[in-house]
This record gives C-alpha cells, structure tokens and sequence, in this order.
C-alpha cells in the first residue's frame, strides 16, 4: 500500500493496541515504512524499531515525515539521515538520531504554524546500492553535527606568531636606526624585485622612511629560521604623504579613514618577510584607552583588552540585488487559457477522472470538453487525459499558459500520473515533463511533444497561486458572468455516468438550501453527463473571465505581465524591482552559511492565547502591518561578522542585524523573546540562548531582560528601501474598490516574504531507483513521491552536500570528481533577488508593533484575551492609549467586531458572539460551519472534547488518484500548551502566563510559583 494512503486511512488504527509501531512493507522493495502514533513514540520504541527492521552490514537511508490533523497533512521533516550499519547497533548514535528527529518536528512546527503536535512519525527508509568504488566511513560512534557557525578561520592573523597582541612597540624585536634602517630598506626592496612584485607605497620615498620606527625580528618556524622586518608609521604622517603624492592606497585597512579622523593614537604597522622582501600583511592599531586598542588585519578587526582578545570581527564584502531585464509588451500576453477537470470515486475507492475540457482567451466561445462514456465501455480515464492533452498540443497553442485552479493539490495528480505511464509503456518519453514541485504540491508542469520534427510546448500553471481564493468567491469578486455554480459530487459513480431521470436528492449537493434546489428540480429529465459539461464549461469560463480581468488590470495599472510570476509574491517582486528598486542597495544573502545563520533569527507572527474567555470585547485589525513597519530601518550592503569573547558580550547599543544572545528574563506577563519548540512558536520566560534581530534584542533590555550577545553579522544601518513602493500600493488600495483593491492589495501585502526564501533553488526530476540512491546520499531531498514501480518525483537541493555525504558514509572529495553523482544536474540555479534579512527584519519589527501596543493596554489596566499576528482582542478601547492609533491609514488600527462574548480555546479556534448576536466562528484546518456556539461552551465550561469537519484530500500519485472527502476531526478542549494555564477555585481555565524554558539545560520547565 502506498504510504500516502495508508496515512490517511490509518487514523482508526491509532486507537487499536498494538505493539509501538505499525511496519507497511512496499511489495516492491523500495522504501519500508514505519509508523509510529505520536503518544507511542519513544527513544525505547524508536530503537527497537530500528534495531528489528535494519539489519547489520548494510547502508540506509531514512526520510521522516510527520502527520498532522488526522494525517490529512503530512510534512517531510528535514534532511535525509544516513546509517551505514557495520557489524553491530550503535545505540548511542540512535539516540542522536531520535533527538535530531525530535528537534526538526520544532522546526515543522514552526515554519507551517501548526498549533498541534503530531497524530504519526513515519520513518521511511531504503537500503541503499552505492558505487562500491566510493569508500564507505565507519558511521558507528559518529556524532551529528549540530553546530550552526564554525569558528573563525585565520586564527594564525590574532596570534603573536608575527606581531604580538600589543599596541607597545617594545615588544616587537630590535628596534633599528640611522644608516641601518636604509640598509634594510634597500635589501626589501632589492629582494621584493627579484619576486617580480611590485613593493608597496611605504617602501617607495626613503625620506617617509625617516618619520617610520623599524624593527627586526628573528622567528623559528619548523625549525627553519627566518627574520621579519616591521615598519611603524603614524597613520596621519602616511595619509598626509599618500593625499601629497596623488597615490592611491588599494589597502581595506584605509577605505573609511580621512585625515580629519585621525590622532596620534592610529599607527600603521607593516611586516614584511626580510628573505623575500614580501609584504606579508598591513595592521592598523588605534588606542582606545590605556587598556583597551583595535587592531585590523585585512577584513578582519580585533578588540584587545589587557592583551587579551575580546572582540573579533570580520567585515563582509556583500553583493546588492539588481533590477532584471524586463521584456517592454504594448499587449499583454493573449496566449493562454483554463484547464479543469471533473472526478469520482470509482469502486476501488480512487478518485476517476470523466469529465475534462480547456478553452483559450481567444477562442471563449469554444470549450472543448471530453466525456468519459463517449469512448466506450472501457472507461479508460487515462484515455481520455490524453485525448485533451492531445488537443492541446498543436500548433495553435504552442508555447500557451494553461491555468488550473488549485492544480497542485488536485487536478495535476491525474494528468502528471496518466502522461508519465505513457511514457514508461510506451518506453520511450513521447511526452517530456519538467515539473516545479514544493512542500508536496506541484507549482508547475511543462508539457513538450515533437510533432513533425518539431516541439510542442505547452505550460500547466495554478491560478491558485497568485489568486489565493475559492473559484466561487473569485468569480463572485471579480462580477464575472460565469458563476460558480452547484453540483452533486458525490451522485457521480461508475455506473451512472450516462444517468437521465429525476434530478439527483439534495444530500449530495453540499451547502444547497431547498429553495435553491428546488430551481433546477426536475422530475424525469435531467442529464448527468449533459450537467457534468455544463458545469464544467462554467466553471472554465469563470476562472478564464477572472483571469482575463486580472491580467488586464496588472497590465494597465502596473505594467506587469501575469504569465511572467508563478505566485504574486513573484509579481509583487517584479513590480518592485522594475519601478522602485532604483538605486537601492538591498544586501544580496546568496552566501550558504550567512544565510544559514541569518534564518535562524527569522521567526513568524505571534499567535497566542492570554485570556480563554472574556464579555464586552473588542476586535481590531492593523492595516497592513508588515508594510506599515517595513517603513522602519534596514540593512545595508556595509556588514560584518562579530565574535565577542568577553563575558559582557556585545554592545547592544552599537549593533544592528541578527545576533546570537543568551537571554534571562524578568518573568513578564507578556514574554517578549520567540523561541521555536515542539509546541510551536513561544515567548517563555527562563534562561536561554538563540539568534534574534537586535530590535527585538534592544527591547527585551529596555524591559528588563539579561541581554548577552555573543556573536552575530552587524549590517550597517540604513533607511527603508521600500517606502515609495509602499506608500504607493497603500494609497492605490485605498482609492480602488472590488477585485481592484483585491490586487492593490495582494501585491501591497505579499512582497516583503518574497525576500526569505531559501537561496538555492530545488530541483524537481522523475528519477529511477538507482539516481534515487544517488540523490538521497548526496543531496538534500525536500520531498518525494512514488510515481510507479521504478519511478519516482523527488525535490531537492541540488548541491552535493558534505554533511548528507558523510551521514551516509560517503568521501565527499570522491564524490564531488565521480560522474555518477555529478551528472543528476548541469547548472545550479541560485536566486538573486533573495535577502533573508529583510524578511526576518520585518517580522521582527512587527512582533515588537504588536507587543508595544499590548503591553500599553496592560499598564493602563486593560486587559489582552488573544492576538493573531496582526489583531488583538481586548476589553478597552485601543483609542484610551491615543486617539490617533485607530483609523484608516497604514498601520492604524481598525475595530473589526465588537464582542458580547468571546471564546479563545486555541491559536486560530475561537468563538465570538458580537453585540448584534452575529457568530464567528475559526477553527484553523476545519470547517466553520461544522462548529456551533454549544460547542465552544462544551469545550471550556465543561472541557469536553468535540467533533468538527475537514475537507480532506487522499491523494495517492501511484495510481493517479485524488478522492476529496470530509473527515470528522476531533478537536481538544485543552489543545492550547503554548503558555502555562492558571484555573480558579472552581477548576475554570482563567488566564495563563509564559512557560519557563532553558534550553541550556533542561527544555521546557513547569512553573513552579
């Protein structure tokens, strides 16, 4: 059975005793399975499972994903982990392992905002057949590597090995004077000639040689004794001759210093090597105090306190991201159109495509559509996707975008399934695909075929992703002609596809009322198949008007093509880009292990639950809060890296950008540092140490916080680089109404997350079983799906990785010069439009927006219930604090709802009844309408559990399958853990406080007072 299926129909089994693990063998020996039900998961359980089904003298590699929801959502978690297995089980190395595992579900957790803990861990691993001519290391006793920023290179450059770690000149050898400092003078640049190299400025005018202190020095190395010679010079008598002379100093060490800076403290000291006359380094010291002086050394700076290293940094040479070349259209783009697809559940319990049908913009009055029943009694469904996509491969539509709405999670299943199975029975590729593929979806299919010496091209895209919205609520916004309309899904079987009589009962219509029903009831004469293409053609022409008014206004209104951006954060980015960026400097993070480190810092919005319930509420909304503090002060392209080696840390008020610190709290209600753990994103009080952006960092001690900052990347603080686009897009959205305001909107909202994607870009390929082993031991695998027997679609990084290489016991040198790993990939595409220090910049700055307001309700004696990002819920008006903080302008804040009673259970899963007796009701993952007000009351006042709907997807790309269902879902009155919980007298949950953690230590700890 399939993994993905079996994870969907499993959840009964989860309640079953059995043993701490369910095995689902692959009849064809590629990946095994082992399923774990989350409350039955641990390290005991997990090593045994291990040790029963790996097996001694062979090589693994494991992928883990986690279920969530039951199962309907399941997440790949992280890199792949390699075990080569010897001749015994290294315990040891599975407990790493178990709790590698265990710190990737925080970050899950984190990245995708789920508020619960898992339903299942499915471990999937493969046995896998590597090239024997790569040697294999010994894995047992191996540890993981867990570090997250090696330290400083160059150490050689702070030793005493040439210059000692003192600013006094005695220290560094004899001091030499009148005829003799010429004589060494002359002999450097005698033998520096022999090099061919051109000797430096100091050695160029023997009367600035009069002004320098020389000293010679003899040093041992290996044996081997050489003799250094060392130049001092004021920093301002050399400036002066360099500006005199008309020279130009290449040396970093000078770039920022003008003569107007400097004072008798700055002293330029060079060190050449006397044998062969080359320079070997410039150092300039400058003194801060009697204790206290600064060296630098090239791009590096060293803080000496007391001859001893206190601080080191080492400045960045940091590329900026640029403006594209745009293509200039007078029309914008007509060649494209709308795919869909119409499904049943056939017998075996999969999802069947009979119905599908495209129509172009320039063709509207020509839908082509194709029915399941005309082709015979076969019903061949994978006949009948070829037949359309046939249609579409002719030269009319070369090089067309068709749209799918929501394609990724659905219609794309069946048509990827059906053209790849072609392929492999025809065993040739008559259709060649290039799939974009991410977080289990598919973005994008490119579909080529050679007719008559010629290639075909046609491109599959979701609609979805730049129209994030039901097609019903779409066509309804966009006032287009062709509305979503109603159809009975679930009447569709097998044997009834060419069904005439009464009109189907209203149950299998979902959300219908009778009145609405009754309009197109009819007793004897309604036709399935003639409804089905009905449908269909409207549900085609309402997503191709909706598109049609889409591009149209992005076209005239912002000179931008739609078919240019997979997503509208992509849009949004090439309307930045092409009229905004300008002369702005953006630091370009393309570097691996910068943006390692700057990602750490970059956390989500604050979603937490203070009070569980309350009367007299109000609800306000910010406008657009991550534009309004974008406006606030960014990063620049200057940058360096700082390592403080003192127990004071860093000077917070000198830094600005992300920051590794070791952080003790004051115990504040609110808590006001995010920590990313199994329980999500939290704000905890306690010791701990993490990586943050320094205005958070700054006002954690503002508050009262121990604030220790040890190391981190300090970028040179500038103004925003978004204020026009922003002030123009709000502003745009502000004098615009219907789908108009709708793109103003989107475009206003989703540029700045466009900045924190990962910078190199994944690669999706169909692989056989062998370039899967290939890839899961040398790359990062996002994630993957089995396709068929010996076929398989993997997303992944295509850079070969050192760290998976030697988890999978692998020599990373003889893997980078052996074909067979090298080949999976010509190019590797990095992005360079991407800067993680934006996005992590803007979030931050807007997690201190929303606290600085909630800790001003607090000290006027207000009260705060729950916040979601950019919304709070509290008992006073927000105009008490300052009249001019609510209205309508950017970053105001805006009164949603007022509330006679509200109910927080959870993060995203509330209740409220407003004064006008209206409900709104959230409950992230479920249906809204699937909960009432009884419900929310069942869960606090009597903490009992209840049952809410879920849309649910099956989705099983080995048989082309996709059956959308509702699923029952219990959801838990005490799924809240984020804060700790406080009860009256009477056991009724009333307030909470922040959970005590130390991650130093001990994790996540009770409170105790």
């Amino acid at each position: 059975m399939n993994i993905s299926s079996f994870l969907n129909k499993s959840s009964n089994l989860l309640n079953d005793n059995f043993s701490s693990y369910i095995l689902i063998k692959d009849k064809n020996n590629v990946f095994n399975h082992i399923l774990f039900p989350f409350f039955k998961l641990n390290i005991e359980s997990f090593i045994n499972s291990i040790m029963e089904n790996l097996y001694i003298n062979r090589s693994y590699s494991i992928l883990v994903k986690f279920g969530f929801k039951g199962n309907t959502i399941n997440l790949m978690s992280g890199d792949q982990i390699g075990i080569k297995i010897e001749n015994f089980h290294d315990l040891e190395f599975y407990k790493d392992i178990y709790n590698i595992i265990m710190l990737r579900m925080d970050d899950i957790l984190a990245k995708y905002d789920i508020d619960s803990i898992p339903d299942t861990i499915v471990i999937s691993y493969k046995e896998l057949d590597i090239s024997t001519k790569l040697e294999f290391f010994s894995l047992n006793k191996k540890e993981l590597n867990k570090s997250i920023l090696g330290e400083v290179k160059n150490k050689e450059l702070f030793s005493n090995r040439y210059l000692p770690l003192t600013y006094d000149n005695s220290y560094f050898g004899n001091l030499i004077e009148t005829d003799l400092k010429y004589k060494y003078i002359k002999l450097l640049i005698s033998n520096n000639l022999k090099t061919g190299m051109k000797y430096p400025n100091i050695l160029m005018d023997l009367d600035l040689i009069k002004n320098c202190n020389i000293y010679i020095k003899t040093m041992k190395f290996k044996n081997k004794e050489t003799k250094i010679v060392i130049i001092n010079i004021n920093l301002y008598e050399y400036m002066t001759y360099l500006t005199k002379n008309k020279l130009n100093e290449k040396s970093n060490l000078l770039s920022d210093i003008s003569l107007n800076s400097l004072n008798d403290s700055f002293k330029l000291r060079f060190v050449f090597d006397l044998n062969t006359g080359i320079l070997l380094y410039e150092v300039l010291d400058y003194k801060i105090n009697s204790n206290v002086f600064i060296r630098k050394i090239k791009n590096f700076t060293i803080k000496i306190e007391e001859n001893k290293v206190v601080e080191v940094s080492r400045s960045l040479n940091l590329d900026y991201i640029k403006q594209p070349k745009f293509k200039s259209n007078f029309i914008t783009n007509p060649n494209l159109g709308v795919l869909d697809v119409e499904t049943f559940v056939n017998s075996q319990g999969l999802g069947q495509v009979y119905c599908i049908g495209f129509c172009s913009l320039l063709e509207k009055d020509k839908v082509q559509v194709f029915y399941l029943s005309d082709l015979g009694p076969s019903l061949n469904s994978d006949l009948l996707i070829i037949n359309c996509i046939n249609s579409m491969l002719v030269n009319k539509y070369h090089n067309y975008y068709w749209y799918i709405h929501n394609m990724g999670k659905f219609d794309i299943v069946f048509i990827h399934k059906t053209l790849e199975e072609y392929n492999l029975n025809y065993k040739k590729v008559y259709y060649i695909l290039n799939t974009t593929y991410k977080d289990g979806k598919m973005l994008r299919l490119i579909i080529k075929r050679k007719i008559n010496n010629k290639y075909i091209k046609i491109t599959l895209l979701d609609s979805y992703n730049i129209l994030s919205d039901s097609l019903e609520s779409l066509t309804k916004e966009f006032n287009v002609d062709n509305l979503k309309g109603s159809f009975p899904y679930s009447f569709v079987k097998e044997n009834n596809l060419n069904y005439i009589g009464e009109t189907p009962e209203i149950k299998y219509y979902n959300n219908l009322s009778i009145s609405e029903y009754n309009k197109f009831y009819s007793k004897n004469n309604w036709s399935l198949r003639d409804e089905s293409l009905k449908y269909l053609k409207s549900d085609i022409l309402g997503l191709l008007e909706v598109l049609d008014k889409f591009k149209t206004s992005l076209f005239i209104e912002h000179n931008l093509e739609m078919t240019d951006g997979l997503t509208i954060s992509r849009l949004a980015l090439n309307k930045f880009l092409k009229f905004y960026l300008k002369d702005s400097k953006i630091p370009l993070i393309n570097n691996l292990n910068l943006f390692n480190f700057l990602y750490l810092g970059y956390y989500g919005g604050r979603t937490e639950v203070f009070k569980p319930y309350g009367k007299n509420l109000f609800y306000y909304d910010v406008n657009s809060l991550y534009p309004k503090v974008a406006l606030n002060n960014m990063g620049g392209v200057k940058a360096k890296y700082i390592k403080s080696f003192s127990y004071k840390g860093l000077i917070i008020d000198n830094i600005f950008g992300i920051f590794k610190a070791k952080i003790k709290t004051n115990y504040n209600y609110i808590g006001l540092l995010p920590i990313k753990t199994k329980l999500g994103l939290i704000f905890p009080d306690g010791e701990f140490e993490g990586v943050w952006p320094s205005p958070e960092l700054k006002l954690a001690k503002e508050l009262g916080y121990e604030v220790t900052i040890t190391e981190g990347y300090d970028f040179e603080e500038v103004p925003s680089f978004f204020t026009d686009y922003i002030t123009d897009l709000y502003n745009l959205k502000s004098k615009t109404s219907g789908f108009k305001k709708k793109i103003n909107k989107n475009l206003l909202n989703n540029l700045l997350g466009r900045f924190g994607l990962n910078i190199i870009k994944p690669i999706t390929k169909i692989v056989n079983s062998q370039n899967l082993d290939l890839l899961i031991s040398t790359r990062k695998i996002k994630s993957f799906q089995e396709i068929t027997k010996n076929s398989f679609l993997v997303n992944y990084v295509p850079l070969i990785d050192p760290k998976i290489c030697e988890d999978h016991g692998l020599d990373y040198l003889k893997v980078l010069s052996d074909n067979n790993f090298t080949n999976l990939e010509k190019n590797i595409d990095i992005f360079d439009d991407v800067s993680v220090l934006v996005s992590a910049l803007v979030t931050s700055y807007g997690r201190i927006f929303m606290i600085k307001i909630i800790l001003e309700i607090l000290k006027v004696g207000g009260n705060v219930y729950y916040t979601d990002t950019d919304s709070l819920v509290t008992d006073i008006p927000i105009e008490i604090l300052n009249p001019n903080l609510v209205g309508g302008d950017l970053g105001q804040f805006k009164l949603e709802y007022k509330i006679k009673e509200g109910y927080f259970i959870s993060n995203k899963t509330y209740c409220l009844v407003l004064n006008d007796d209206r409900l709104i009701i959230k409950c992230k993952g479920l249906k809204n309408d699937s909960l009432s007000l009884d419900d929310f009351k069942s869960m606090y006042f009597l903490s009992k559990n209840v049952y809410g709907n879920k849309i649910s997807s099956i989705t099983d790309l080995s048989k082309g399958s996709v059956v959308i269902e509702d699923k029952k879902i219990l959801l838990q009155h005490d799924a809240y853990l984020k804060r700790k919980k406080y009860y009256n007298e009477n056991g009724l949950w009333i307030d909470t406080k922040p959970l005590v953690f130390n991650n130093i230590e001990k994790g996540i700890i009770p409170y105790n007072n």
